[in-house]
């Protein structure tokens, strides 16, 4: 549910909005609700796009050969680049959560995206009409597919309705806005389920297993063995130690490779300095009974930034062991 919610085929449309290049959205709103009915893609989707600068949401109603109809929406954070997207008419299912650059699916912005990037030429304007209170322009393009027509509104770019009728068939309607209002629309209908909300704040398992370990909030740790979803760009100095849990007493007498390079003589008090840690590197740390190897996978939340191998009991490493990178908290310095 991430990326254009306006599903237009550029390919076709550059033959069909040839001409109408040069109208340039003047005053797009960022306040707005609109409804449209997009064909271009088979059988008819109803889409309805609610924007309130930031925050905007889309409801859109999916037919199937069979006649049911799919109602889903997806909650749009402009300024995040992140999205939510739950089944409406039954949120208990769960929510999904994504990310997406530029293009939401504004219908101002694939507007003047279409009129910007395609052709010039082709098209004759052929009029003015009104459709829903607005004084639109109406122009043709013919080519080989058939003949196009386009209601296009000058103050916006907004491209209300287009018509095709091929050689041979009835006419149809491609693309439709049935419904818009340049207002505010209700605070309520931007945002996600209470529900989605809740799982998005709760921590994660692990790391709230981690504070119980550690002691502190689950939010002061990383999963270390988790390539994270914004790895880190720079490098840092990692100060490596093994603690067990609870306690968080540092343990001793283990010999220590990283990268398959012997560190043992570089230990000091227990810790191990690795300066400029690469993005990615394996720790191989092995006593005179057992060990415990894990790939790591950089994170540098400080210049210098700890990294913690926590045993679950240090008097038998076989009951395992937690990778965390700690982020806040008493044990980050």
């Amino acid at each position: 549910m991430t990326g254009r919610q306006f599903p237009i085929p550029l390919g076709r449309v550059a033959l069909l909005l040839a001409a109408i290049g040069g109208i340039q959205a003047q005053t797009s709103p960022t306040a707005y609700v609109i409804t449209q009915v997009n064909s271009m893609m088979g059988l008819p989707v109803t889409m309805k796009v609610y924007r309130d600068g930031p925050r905007a949401l889309v409801e859109s109603s999916h037919p199937s050969e069979g006649g049911k109809v799919t109602h889903t929406r997806t909650f749009y954070d402009l300024a995040a680049g992140t999205t939510v997207s739950w089944d409406a008419d039954n949120p208990s299912n769960g929510c999904g959560r994504g990310t997406f650059r530029g293009d939401w699916g504004d219908p101002f912005q694939d507007s003047a995206s279409i009129n910007a990037d395609l052709a010039k030429d082709g098209a004759k304007e052929m009029g003015a009409e009104n459709l829903l209170g607005i004084a639109v322009k109406v122009f043709t393009v013919s080519n080989t597919a058939g003949v196009f027509k386009e209601w296009v509104d000058p103050k916006t770019g907004l491209l209300l309705k287009l018509e095709m009728a091929p050689p041979s068939g009835a006419k149809q309607t491609m693309l439709e806005v049935t419904a818009y209002n340049s207002v505010k629309p209700p605070a309520d209908m931007l945002t996600a389920p209470k529900a989605c909300i809740d799982a998005a704040r709760a921590p994660p398992a692990d790391l709230s297993r981690y504070a119980t370990e550690m002691g502190g909030e689950p939010t002061d740790f990383a999963n270390a063995t988790q390539a994270p979803d914004s790895p880190s760009t720079q490098s840092c100095t990692v100060l490596f130690r093994a603690a067990g849990a609870g306690s968080m007493q540092t343990v001793t007498g283990y010999k220590v490779t990283v990268d398959d390079v012997s560190k043992t003589a570089e230990l000091r008090d227990g810790v191990l300095r690795v300066d400029n840690a690469p993005k990615q590197f394996k720790l191989n740390l092995t006593n005179a009974n057992s060990g415990s190897e894990a790939t790591i996978y950089r994170q540098c939340p400080f210049p210098q930034t700890v990294l913690l191998m926590v045993l679950k009991n240090p008097a038998n490493w076989g009951e395992g062991a937690d990778w965390v990178w700690v982020k806040a908290g008493k044990w980050a310095k």
